[in-house]
């Protein structure tokens, strides 16, 4: 019975996703127990995905702040915004899906194991806009930046720390671990 009952209750949050009123930190895709409930509803929108993304915990600015999380069958999109007490803010925003298309990207060596890495530039003139994609087994990560002014290497620099991948299998372990506690 409870398994069926967290069962709808994840498919439910799957198919509504989640609006910018309903983010908080506790719903983040922290890696680890913390975050199990959205990364197995992200693993659920990629289905073939060998890598889910999720956040290394504690390691979000505080100058950081949700602007919107959706998960749904598309995928996985989490938007934030960066120091808003600039005239400028920056925003960074994490798409996990099935696939992406790397055309017009430049392949550089991964720091994330198990995965390629492709840059793109789109401008640097007064700021970055681009976007990293990690491709992997079955889904994609691509990361857009649009960073003004000149903090914007911070920024990149802070969702490289940030976000990880967790094995499919972990993510699995942590959902029958919480489905069925000891």
């Amino acid at each position: 019975m409870r398994r069926a009952t967290l069962g709808a209750l994840l498919a439910a949050l799957l198919l509504a996703g989640c609006s910018t009123a309903e983010v908080a930190d506790g719903r983040l895709p922290l890696c680890g127990q913390a975050g199990a409930k959205t990364t197995f509803l992200m693993a659920q929108a990629a289905p073939d995905a060998a890598l889910i993304p999720c956040m290394v915990p504690d390691a979000k600015p505080a100058s950081w702040s949700v602007e919107a999380m959706k998960i749904d069958s598309a995928g996985t999109h989490l938007a934030f915004i960066g120091d808003m007490t600039s005239t400028q803010p920056q925003r960074i925003e994490m798409l996990f899906s099935g696939a992406c298309d790397v055309t017009g990207t430049v392949s550089v060596p991964s720091d994330e194991q198990g995965t390629e890495r492709f840059e793109h530039v789109d401008s640097v003139d007064g700021g970055y806009v681009g976007h990293r994609s990690y491709v992997f087994d079955g889904g994609c990560v691509r990361y857009r930046f649009d960073a003004p002014g000149e903090g914007w290497s911070a920024v990149v620099h802070d969702a490289s720390t940030l976000w990880t991948f967790m094995p499919r299998t972990e993510v699995v372990a942590l959902r029958d671990s919480a489905l069925d506690p000891p």
